[in-house]
């Protein structure tokens, strides 16, 4: 009995056999990669592209003997052969336009341009729509296809001798030999639109118009024995349907040659040999009708005579595909979905799933969900699209797929799913502040940066500041994101030099995304040196006549390098400009001639202005001018006396003694004709000797200039804006301290009646002229230099008030007061710019 033995392997022959099974493997997997190749050329230019296939496609370059299976978007050459298996199709689309579809065994040849054809077909079913005049080989006839014409094919070869045409040799799908010496069976030509020349070789032409067929043996002749023209179902068909339908077919044919004798059998089978027939019918009619299950079954017709001979030379066959519809599931955006308007305007991502029978897809968008009349209708080849042109409101959305003429649909209605885009946000622009519009910005040659601030916005997530040389800030030097609502910026930093004007403007960006519209933009002046603007003449408080203003030199001295502003007014706040004019020179005259009056005048440039200054322009015929009612004034000696009142309200307490130079002051207050006189304002007669009223404090001190300059006195006050200085040396007109008046109400008044809320019924009065000075008390309350505020202990000398406050002093009350106002103490205030009906003033001078 013989032993079995355990054989153990070396170490050197296992990795051997690692070795060789790592061959083995690399081998198996070039050869995969090998057969699956696509080759390409790069010594030529693509003229078509694979754009649809169905199972396996081949294509063999025309110098090459190996066949490469191809994918779609593959390109085609001149000279290539492509051909289909027994289950393929293949849909070719040329540079030019031309579409051509193959069908199950079929092989064609790209020809090169200049050939007598630029295709060839050599067997098979084939489809063709050009938009263009293309000759085409079909066996050995030569056919002329006019431009926009749609033409189906059917050729089957059979095996002829040898020619001069010979080229490499092909073996088929079924292993049977295809070579140049294949002929022409028979060719069968269907023109759906167009024509079709067929040019014979004895000369003669047959043209074929739309709707016309004709079948022709391989000399080019028509066939004289019966043969049909299939024109429904194409060659490999396909039915697509609900699973609830049941699928059934119309075959379609004309006949020719046909005798009354001859019939037409249509067969289906399960296999393509016909070993498991289904059914088959055998008419006399050009048509038949069959239910199908749901499975590819194989056709084929043929015609047929009374005794039962089958014509096989005129056999047409077949498959028809019976499937279930796959319905499109819409994957993006989900079905209800919100969207917001930024999000749409970026661009709606669409997504579907695919459906495997279809070329291409048709996405329709409407407003309505029976998808009439669609606002869109795209078409793609993907399962996906990007659409940006959608405004707010509610849609539809619809996806269909498309089918090439060898798919048949059954009842087929895509779902519709809806999705809201949101309405817009209207975003407001924010406010900016500084820099203000034509500001110089000093930078210190770059060490100081420039402060750039404006409003919050509610639900800012972020804000952008874009600087720029141009107004429409285009491609800006700076654009800076921050979350702040201010930015120092460094000219430095983004290139911003000196010597031109730069533009500003803000915009912001929410929490969705959405950016709102640029503020105002606005402009600013780099400038590395100090900035400086100062008035050189004339002189403040010019007096001149209207023939010498004229030739009067306006100057300023300043190193701004852009153009500066000259203003003039009637009034210091410059309100109503009577002047408004752009200089550019630092010496310059005024052309418009003024009338006889008081006039403010400063330069502004930018942020920067000069100080203001005055100038009173004298009538030059000062006979015919109006003689200005100046009022009447009593002169007060050199005095010592206790101000305030320890009884009376807290402000008025706090007693103690002040000690005042001899001054001037008026013996009533200011009426109304006296104001507008100097102020060049109409008064209605009836009112002229009432008290003025309504007047704020810088009313009242502008007055008192004005006043002065018309009498030639020197002004008492500087006034630029709100910021009045007193010159206590001055000659001129001005208003009475707070300790003047109260020593005037308390010494000089002999006046013991006051117009008060007792006694006035509620409206002011005039001056009755009895007493040395009136209605220092009641009427109407007195502005007064003073700011407002408790008083000082000590003893005072000429006291001139605080420095600063927020409220001048007003005093004695009014004709609207209680008596217990009316008072040579009680103390009031206001603000130094408002005006009241019940407040008016009187003036003073100094004595010396």
């Amino acid at each position: 009995m013989q032993k079995k033995r355990n054989i153990q392997f070396k170490t050197s022959d296992k990795v051997i056999i690692l070795i060789c099974s790592i061959g083995i493997i690399f081998s198996l997997f070039g050869y995969f990669l090998d057969v699956h190749k696509t080759s390409l050329r790069t010594d030529e230019k693509p003229i078509a592209y694979l754009t649809n296939r169905v199972k396996s496609v081949q294509r063999r370059f025309r110098d090459r003997l190996v066949w490469d299976i191809i994918r779609e978007n593959t390109p085609l050459y001149v000279g290539d052969f492509v051909r289909t298996t027994s289950s393929a199709e293949a849909e070719i689309t040329f540079d030019s336009g031309t579409v051509i579809n193959m069908s199950h065994n079929s092989l064609i040849e790209i020809l090169p341009e200049t050939d007598k054809a630029n295709l060839k077909i050599t067997s098979g079913s084939v489809s063709i729509k050009t938009p263009e005049r293309i000759t085409l080989k079909a066996g050995r006839e030569t056919l002329e296809i006019s431009e926009d014409s749609i033409v189906s094919m059917n050729i089957q070869p059979e095996m002829l001798p040898w020619t001069d045409e010979a080229v490499t040799p092909i073996i088929l799908s079924d292993e049977t030999s295809a070579s140049p010496t294949i002929s022409s069976h028979h060719i069968s030509v269907s023109v759906e639109k167009g024509t079709v020349r067929q040019s014979r070789s004895d000369g003669s032409i047959v043209e074929l118009s739309a709707g016309s067929q004709i079948i022709m043996s391989s000399d080019g002749y028509e066939l004289k024995q019966p043969a049909i023209i299939m024109t429904s179902p194409k060659a490999t068909q396909k039915i697509i349907k609900p699973d609830n339908e049941t699928a059934s077919m119309t075959f379609r044919w004309k006949s020719l040659n046909y005798t009354p004798d001859t019939s037409t059998c249509i067969e289906l089978s399960y296999d393509k040999d016909g070993a498991y027939p289904y059914k088959n019918q055998t008419v006399k009619t050009q048509e038949a009708v069959f239910k199908l299950p749901n499975r590819t079954m194989y056709w084929k017709a043929y015609p047929v005579s009374k005794t039962g001979k089958i014509y096989e030379e005129s056999v047409v066959q077949g498959t028809i595909s019976v499937l279930s519809i796959v319905p499109i599931k819409k994957l993006q955006p989900v079905n209800n979905m919100g969207l917001t308007y930024r999000a749409a305007k970026n661009g709606i991502q669409f997504n579907w799933t695919a459906d495997d029978f279809a070329r291409g897809y048709e996405l329709k968008i409407a407003d309505n969900n029976k998808m009439e009349n669609p606002i869109l209708r795209f078409t793609t080849a993907k399962t996906e699209a990007k659409i940006d042109t959608l405004e707010f409101g509610t849609w539809y959305w619809q996806v269909v797929p498309i089918y090439d003429d060898s798919v048949k649909v059954i009842e087929y209605v895509s779902e519709t799913n809806t999705f809201k885009v949101q309405k817009p946000i209207s975003l407001k622009s924010v406010v900016t502040y500084k820099p203000e519009d034509n500001n110089i910005a000093y930078t210190a040659n770059g060490r100081q940066p420039i402060l750039f601030n404006w409003s919050s916005a509610s639900g800012a997530v972020s804000y952008t500041l874009k600087v720029a040389d141009n107004p429409r800030l285009k491609n800006p030097v700076a654009e800076i994101e921050c979350s702040q609502t201010y930015f120092s910026l460094n000219t430095n930093q983004y290139d911003i030099a000196d010597g031109k004007h730069w533009y500003w403007a803000v915009t912001f960006t929410d929490k969705e995304g959405n950016i709102a519209p640029l503020s105002e933009v606005k402009t600013f002046y780099p400038l590395s040196q100090t900035p400086y603007l100062k008035a050189l003449s004339p002189s403040d408080n010019l007096i001149i006549t209207q023939k010498d203003f004229s030739e009067t030199i306006f100057s300023i001295e300043t190193n701004l390098p852009i153009e500066s502003q000259f203003m003039v007014s009637k009034n210091m706040n410059f309100e109503e400009l009577i002047i408004d004019a752009k200089i550019k020179t630092t010496a310059f005259k005024v052309s418009t001639k003024l009338e006889p009056g008081f006039y403010y005048w400063k330069i502004t440039n930018g942020n920067f202005s000069s100080d203001m200054r005055s100038f009173l322009i004298k009538s030059e015929n000062i006979e015919n001018s109006e003689k200005i009612e100046l009022p009447e004034m009593v002169f007060v000696p050199e005095s010592t006396f206790v101000i305030g009142n320890d009884s009376g309200t807290s402000y008025e307490k706090g007693e103690h003694t002040v000690q005042l130079s001899s001054y001037f002051v008026g013996k009533s207050e200011i009426t109304r004709k006296q104001f507008n006189q100097v102020m060049g304002k109409e008064t209605n007669e009836a009112e002229e000797n009432l008290p003025v009223t309504n007047v704020s404090w810088f009313d009242a001190v502008d007055y008192c200039n004005k006043l002065s300059m018309l009498q030639g006195l020197e002004p008492a006050y500087y006034i630029s804006d709100t910021n009045v200085i007193w010159n206590q040396k001055s000659n001129g007109y001005r208003l009475l301290t707070e300790a003047e008046w109260e020593y005037a109400a308390k010494v000089l008044s002999k006046d013991s009646f006051a117009w008060t809320k007792e006694t006035s019924e509620n409206i002011p009065h005039p001056s009755t002229g009895k007493y040395h000075i009136e209605n220092l008390v009641g009427n109407v309350s007195e502005w007064c230099w003073d700011w407002f505020g408790y008083y000082r202990k000590n003893t005072e000398i000429n006291p001139i008030g605080a420095a600063s406050g927020t409220e001048r002093v007003i005093r004695g009350g009014n004709y609207n007061s209680p008596s217990q106002r009316a008072t040579a103490t009680f103390r009031e205030s206001q603000k130094p710019q408002e005006k009241s009906s019940t407040t008016g003033f009187r003036i003073a001078r100094n004595s010396e």
